[in-house]
């Protein structure tokens, strides 16, 4: 090969250098890219791999790097968003310069990152997983459960010892009306490249548990903190969870896509668990709340019972009164008229009597008169008559005497048992004393129950007793067959 037809390797590289320093040098301008690898170094540099990427593909790749003092200056700019932006995998917006150095090749020098547009490139990728969400019908899914009427048991899902998680606690254990809550601690990262999968792991395990409600909570932080919250996958596990989620991620002035699906969102930790007490709080004043108007109409309609039963009392109480009344000078009048009746059947009785004795006697003087005429007719006819027969005679007629005699006591005494036990039926037949037997009065609604009296169940009956009163429910009512008469038509149909 001629000597004059090749270059070399310091002569081509400077010769490149000459051209990008001639187009590029000091001309700085802004460069999109992806960081495909960052690292750190102790000296206070940071040493970054871009990348471009089209269909999956990696359609360009470079080094770049940002020394310590533009470091510092970036580190200000971008605020508590640095460690979300400078990251694997994010895009940025950045200041460049190119140098080509002979030994170490092409370099980017990095000055500056716009922090506009790491927000804007979130934004579009929040809008891109709410447009997917909604074409596949998932962000108002979680919204169809509805809240518990008491949450208890409640699974968090969280960084426990940050101050959101502690708050959450703080105010859900420390209420003013003292509830108490079964809680379930899911650990996990709320920021961070391990967030996303460890908050779905999350959520999958407390599948596990019978929770009334689980709470996805975290203590604030800048728009890209919040950034695994407007994850695709994770919304999708909250859209498709089987029971309500309720969110406090703690950002007033934006709402993320996890927010968004879920089913209840507040805008902070100490919010949810305020939101969670008051739930529980509106049930037990409705509860309360029922149980004075029941109490009330209770205490109305007792009031009024009372007042009816009063008013009854009352009104049988002056009907009793004036039923015994009217009923004692009944017993009376009868009383006087079993005395009446008793006397001149006495009376009547004695002038029988006596008419009975004054007809005896003269029927006994006839009848010794007739027969002293047959005697002395017998004697006249027959002078010789048998003495013994004679006193035979005689002990017949001393006999019949006696029989007579005999005949008269037993009537007299007989009518005069039969007054004595009249006059000692009277007293038995008094209400008080047949009560005393062990009888009652039984009144439904003030009347006496008769044959006639229709009863069905749950009827009050009022129960008199000889000493007291008593009120009582019908439980059920059957026909009494009565033994007796069906023994009489068995009698009569044998007969």
């Amino acid at each position: 090969m001629p000597e004059q037809n090749y270059r070399t390797l310091f002569q081509l590289t400077n010769y490149l250098k000459g051209l990008i320093d001639e187009k590029l040098l000091n001309k700085g301008f802004w460069l999109k890219a992806e960081i495909s690898q960052i690292n750190f170094s102790g000296g206070g540099h940071c040493y970054l791999e871009l990348s471009e990427n089209k269909d999956g593909q990696t359609i360009a790749k470079c080094s770049a790097n940002i020394w310590r003092t533009n470091i510092q200056n970036i580190r200000y700019s971008l605020g508590e968003d640095f460690n979300n932006i400078l990251k694997k995998g994010s895009e940025i917006l950045c200041f460049v310069e190119v140098t080509f150095d002979n030994v170490y090749g092409l370099k980017i020098n990095i000055s500056d990152v716009d922090k506009t547009f790491a927000l804007g490139e979130l934004e579009k990728k929040k809008q891109e997983t709410i447009k997917l969400l909604t074409e596949q019908g998932l962000i108002n899914t979680n919204k169809q459960f509805s809240l518990p009427i008491v949450i208890q048991n409640i699974g968090i899902i969280g960084s426990p010892n940050t101050s959101g998680h502690t708050d959450f606690l703080t105010q859900l254990r420390k209420n003013e009306f003292g509830y108490e809550f079964n809680l379930t601690n899911y650990t996990c990262s709320v920021q961070g490249l391990k967030a996303e999968g460890e908050i779905i792991n999350a959520i999958s395990e407390s599948l596990k548990a019978q929770h009334d409600i689980i709470v996805i909570i975290r203590g604030g932080g800048s728009k890209l903190d919040l950034e695994v919250f407007n994850s695709y996958d994770l919304s999708k596990s909250v859209a498709l969870y089987p029971k309500a989620v309720l969110t406090g991620i703690g950002h007033e002035t934006d709402t993320s896509v996890v927010d968004m699906v879920a089913n209840t969102m507040l805008k902070t930790p100490s919010a949810l668990a305020a939101y969670i007490v008051e739930k529980n709080r509106e049930y037990e004043v409705k509860i309360l709340r029922d149980y004075q108007e029941i109490r009330n109409i209770f205490s109305n309609k007792f009031q009024l019972q009372k007042h009816r039963i009063n008013q009854g009392l009352l009104n049988f109480k002056n009907s009793s009164i004036s039923y015994t009344q009217l009923r004692r000078g009944a017993l009376h009048k009868t009383g006087r008229r079993i005395t009446a009746e008793t006397n001149q059947i006495l009376s009547n009785n004695k002038e029988q009597n006596s008419i009975i004795s004054q007809n005896i006697k003269s029927e006994i003087t006839t009848y010794f008169t007739a027969r002293k005429n047959r005697q002395n007719e017998i004697l006249q006819l027959c002078t010789v008559t048998s003495i013994n027969k004679i006193e035979d005679n005689k002990s017949k007629i001393n006999h019949s005497v006696e029989l007579l005699d005999i005949y008269s006591k037993r009537t007299l005494t007989k009518h005069t048992e039969f007054i004595l036990q009249a006059k000692n039926i009277i007293p038995i037949y008094h209400p008080d004393n047949t009560l005393k037997r062990g009888f009652s009065i039984s009144r439904k609604q003030g009347e006496i129950i008769g044959q006639t009296t229709n009863l069905t169940t749950n009827d009050k009956l009022e129960i008199e007793l000889v000493d007291k009163y008593i009120n009582v429910s019908v439980i059920n009512v059957k026909e009494k067959k009565s033994k007796w008469k069906t023994l009489i038509t068995k009698v009569l149909q044998k007969s």
